[in-house]
Parts: structure tokens; sequence; C-alpha cells
């Protein structure tokens, strides 16, 4: 399903060496006694999903009559996956008839405000998404959409349209929720923001934009049973590896996260914030950072090839589309181009513009690690995600980090409200 290629990392790994390291880390996540095992659960999510998922597959099909908009209150892994996954799938939701909207995500005045102005002239429902309830921005933003609800439908319409997904027991949403009896759905206790896409978090929105959440728990699953092997063949480990070295032994810091589709970049800010918050502690750790080529290469492609060599590059590579766009020959070639166009689709050249990239990099000093695909739907975007939060998890072992904590995103919260 999915294929790791380091051909092109300009380094030799000897793998072999690394075993007994792996051996160590799947123990100790199998019998819990690794560090951060508290928080393992997101693992256990992918044998004890069907009753979570019939329950918000009922639910949506009663919102879906209520509105064809759902307005997502999170923040960080309250909503990055479900945006991730939806914008990866549909794009820019052109065509699909119930649309996602997310907010609590910002401070933005004109951003709230453009999407209460939809919300105004539109019928829709909310699911709010926090574990504690007091995140500022998403608390903020719960206030003015709550407020909206019940101008619009009333009392009880903000109990038929809201949806809370929040800690079974603690915090200020759960009490919230429980004070008014409101539909609520659990964020199980041992499973952190950034691994939580395949509970209700990302299940609730996902199925009201469509995706069909089955088939991406099987995704998830399947990649779960793959990936969590003491077997030095294991792709998500290679990965870990590669990054891990390239990082602590070769001196990278900074890791490039490219892909060739505009849809896939909330994918890639879903995937800074699981490698950033789960690796970036003790000094330690790549940061990630996000470019979606060819676009970026027009800006930042001097850097890459000839600038610092602080950074290398992993490309998801995705080698089939759904969707063909042919290029139609110009009668007078005004622009030199019919023979390039005569012989290739759009597909075509995109293809083949990775291949020429990714030559271009390398011979510049710059490692190139490939995630490579033959499609993305619903089920192999679940299968993506799985891969990459194994081979995070693995990162962070190497690194003897624990990767489900995040203690320096307190601080400037901390400092944050004492101005406030």
């Amino acid at each position: 399903m999915i294929k790791f290629s380091d051909e092109n990392n300009l380094i030799d790994i000897d793998y072999a060496s690394y075993k007994s390291r792996l051996s160590k880390i799947v123990t100790g996540i199998n019998d819990k006694s690794i560090e951060g095992s508290d928080f393992l659960g997101w693992i256990d999510v992918f044998n004890n999903s069907q009753h979570v998922v019939d329950e918000v597959i009922n639910e949506n099909k009663r919102l879906r009559k209520l509105g064809k908009t759902m307005v997502v209150i999170g923040i960080g892994g309250s909503y990055l996956g479900a945006k991730a996954v939806d914008d990866a799938i549909y794009g820019q939701n052109l065509a699909t008839e119930y649309k996602l909207l997310f907010v609590g995500n910002s401070i933005s005045s004109h951003y709230i405000d453009e999407i209460y102005n939809h919300c105004l002239n539109n019928d829709f429902v909310l699911n709010v998404i926090s574990k504690s309830g007091s995140t500022l921005e998403s608390a903020l933003s719960f206030r003015i959409f709550k407020k909206l609800l019940i101008e619009k439908y009333g009392e009880e319409g903000l109990k038929e349209r809201l949806v809370i997904t929040t800690d079974p027991s603690d915090g200020k949403l759960r009490e919230f929720a429980n004070k008014h009896d409101y539909t609520s759905f659990n964020i199980p206790s041992d499973v952190g923001g950034r691994y939580s896409v395949f509970t209700a978090v990302g299940l609730i929105p996902l199925a009201f934009g469509g995706i069909d959440i089955e088939k991406f728990l099987k995704g998830g699953a399947d990649a779960s049973k793959q990936y969590l092997k003491d077997d030095i063949n294991n792709d998500a480990f290679k990965y870990a590896l590669n990054r891990y070295i390239l990082n602590e032994e070769n001196g990278f810091a900074v890791e490039a996260l490219i892909s060739y589709r505009p849809s896939c970049r909330y994918l890639i800010e879903w995937i800074k914030q699981l490698y950033g918050e789960s690796e970036g502690k003790n000094s330690k750790g790549l940061l990630p950072v996000g470019f979606i080529y060819s676009t970026d290469l027009h800006s930042l492609g001097q850097f890459v090839q000839d600038g610092s060599k602080i950074l290398f590059e992993t490309l998801f590579k995705i080698n089939n589309s759904k969707r063909v766009v042919d290029i139609p020959l110009e009668e007078d070639d005004f622009d030199g181009l019919n023979r390039i166009v005569a012989q290739n689709s759009m597909h075509d050249i995109k293809m083949k513009t990775m291949s020429g990239v990714i030559n271009a990099h390398t011979e510049g000093g710059v490692p190139n690690l490939v995630i490579e695909m033959e499609y993305l739907d619903d089920y192999t975007i679940g299968y993506l995600m799985s891969f990459l939060m194994y081979s995070c998890m693995y990162t962070a072992y190497l690194l003897e980090l624990n990767p489900f904590d995040q203690p320096g995103v307190e601080i400037y919260k901390r400092e944050m409200y004492k101005l406030l």
C-alpha cells in the first residue's frame, strides 16, 4: 500500500544494526512498559471502534437533515486531522453537497466573520471539539457560534444542532454537556489530540462531509497491523530511522514535507503538528516545514537547491490520479510547447517534474526520501496517516523522547493569560 524509498537519501544505513533498538521499542509498546504508554490508546482504537462508528453514522444521518454545513470548532489535533482528510479527498469542495467549515483555530476577526456571515444565511450544525473546553481560541469561537445558533433556532434548536466531543469525565466542556444534556462523544482519555483522527474527533466531521469512515478506519487498522512489527523491513521504522540518522548523525535540522497536490496542504499541516509536538523536546528533533510543488519551486527552489544545507526532503508521491486533464495543442504554437503537450498529459508532466526535481536536489546535496502510494482515497489516506503516526512514534523513541507529551506548549499559554 505504501512504499518507502531511501534510494536518494545520500547516506548509507546499516538497518540490521538497529534491530535490537526496534525490538526493544516494539516490546515496550506491546507490554505498555515504554515511556508514554498511558497514551498508546490510539493503537487500541483500531480494535474497538465499531460501536463508535455505528453511533457516528446514526448521528450524522440526523444532522444532515438539519443543514448542509457543519461548523467544526477546534484547534491543533482537534481539527487538523479532519481538515487534512477532507481537503485531500475533496479538494476545494466545489462539487460536494455537505461542507465542513473550521473555526476555533484562529483569533482572526476577518476569518471568523467570513464563516459567521455564511452561517447567517445557511442552515448549519455545530461540532465543538476540546478535551478541556477552555482552550482560548476554540472557547471564544464556541461562544460566538453558540449564540448564533440560539438566535436562529432557539434553545431547542441549539440542543438539536450541537454535538460536543470532549473528555469522558473531566473538563469544562464535559461539565457543560452533562449539565444541559447535549449530545456528546468521548475523546478517549488515553489518546492525545494529534493522534485522535481515528476517534470521534475526526470521525464525526468526516462522516458529515462524506468520507466513508469505515474504509478510513480499515486503512488505519491495516497499517497498524503492518507496522507494529519487530521486523527490520518495517517501512515505518525505516523511515523513522532515516529521519533520526539524517538529523542526529548528519546534522540536518529541517525536514521539508513535499506534495505536488495543493489539496494536500493541510495533510502537511497535520504532519507538522504530529512531528513538531512529538519530537521537538529537550533541544532535539527536526523542524517540519511544508512545501507545495511546483508552486513553491518558484519561490523556495533556489534556496533548496543552492542555499545552506540544513534540510532534507520527504516527498509524498501519488502515482495515479482519478482526474485526467489533457492539454490542447495550439495551432500556431505561440509558446513553443506543442512538442511537450503532444506527448504528455498534465499528470505525465507532474510525474516527470517530480523525477527531475529529485535528480536536481540530490545533485545539489539535498537528501530525498519518498513515500509512494498508487492513489489517494478514503482507505489509503487512513493507511497513510496510521503509517505516519507509527513513524513519528518510532523516531521519538529513537531520540529517547516521550512522543505523547508537549510541555513546551503550556509555557506560551501561561504568558498569554498573564497579559490577557
